[in-house]
C-alpha cells in the first residue's frame, strides 16, 4: 500500500486535474502535473467501471501496491483514471501497465529537468 503522506487530497487532486496533462494506456488515463512539490498519486476506480465498492477497493489498492513497489525518484503528482478495458486484464497485467505508465510519466519528467 502507498504511505498516506504520497497520495493526493481532495483539493490537490482538483488542482491536479486541472492542470494535468494526459497520458493514455489501453486500461488507463493519466493526468500528471507537479503541483504539491511532492511525490503524490491518486487512483480512481469509476463506477461504470465496477459498481461494487469491494471489487474497486480491491482494484485500487493493488494499483496503489504497484506504484509504491516503483516509487519515482522526481517530484511528480499523478492520478490514475481506470477505463472499462481493465475488467479484462489480470492484475500481473495491470501491475506490468502501470510500471509502463510510470517509465512514461518518468521520462517526461526527467526530460523537461534535464
Amino acid at each position: 500500500m502507498l504511505a498516506k503522506q504520497n497520495r493526493l487530497t481532495k483539493a490537490e487532486y482538483n488542482e491536479v486535474f486541472k492542470r494535468a496533462k494526459v497520458t493514455n494506456s489501453s486500461s488507463f488515463l493519466v493526468r500528471r502535473a507537479n503541483v504539491t512539490g511532492r511525490i503524490a498519486f491518486s487512483v480512481v476506480i469509476p463506477k461504470k467501471v465496477y459498481p461494487l465498492s469491494t471489487d474497486r477497493n480491491e482494484l485500487r489498492r493493488s494499483i496503489y501496491d504497484s506504484i509504491g513497489k516503483r516509487m519515482p525518484k522526481y517530484k511528480v503528482d499523478c492520478i490514475f483514471i481506470a477505463k472499462p478495458e481493465i475488467k479484462a486484464k489480470k492484475k500481473e497485467e495491470i501491475d506490468s501497465e502501470v510500471s509502463k505508465l510510470l517509465e512514461n510519466v518518468l521520462v517526461e519528467v526527467n526530460s523537461k529537468i534535464s
